[in-house]
Formats: structure tokens, C-alpha cells, sequence
């Protein structure tokens, strides 16, 4: 169910994200850093994937329904998406 809702918000944002069946969802933000640096001033815990040549990337780890809910507000506030 995690995954169900991440992957629909990101589908609102218009994110391209790598489907996944693990507990993780790796997304392409543009700035995997700034975007990183962003979430983590939030309180929202992501990786950065430059580490493995992704630097366009980030990668976020499926919580409760709640953590999954501020996630999206965190990252719907960094896109500008009217999700």
C-alpha cells in the first residue's frame, strides 16, 4: 500500500521514479542534492544517489501512511506541483 501511494504522488508531480517492489523507491528529482539538503532541513530522511552515478536522483524508503503523506507535502512543496 506504501508503494501504491508514493508512486501516486509522484505520478502527480509528474516524477519519473523507478518502480520498485522493495521498500524503496528511487526518484528523479533534477537536483539530487539540493533536493536532498532540502528534505533533510524538513526532517525528511531520503539518500542521495550521486554515489552510484545517479545525481539526478534520490531515493526514499516507503513509512506509514503518515510518513508517506509528508514525504509528498515535502516534495510536492519542492516541485511546485498542484498535487
Amino acid at each position: 500500500q506504501g508503494l501504491a501511494q508514493i508512486g501516486e504522488g509522484l505520478k502527480r508531480f509528474g516524477l519519473e521514479f523507478i518502480p520498485s517492489v522493495a521498500n524503496f523507491v528511487t526518484v528523479r528529482v533534477g537536483d539530487g542534492r539540493g533536493y536532498f539538503q532540502a528534505l533533510q532541513e524538513a526532517g525528511v530522511i531520503v539518500r542521495p544517489m550521486e554515489g552510484y552515478g545517479m545525481g539526478d536522483w534520490i531515493r526514499v524508503s516507503v513509512g506509514t501512511r503518515e510518513e508517506n503523506d509528508r514525504l509528498l507535502a515535502e516534495l510536492e512543496k519542492l516541485t511546485g506541483s498542484a498535487g
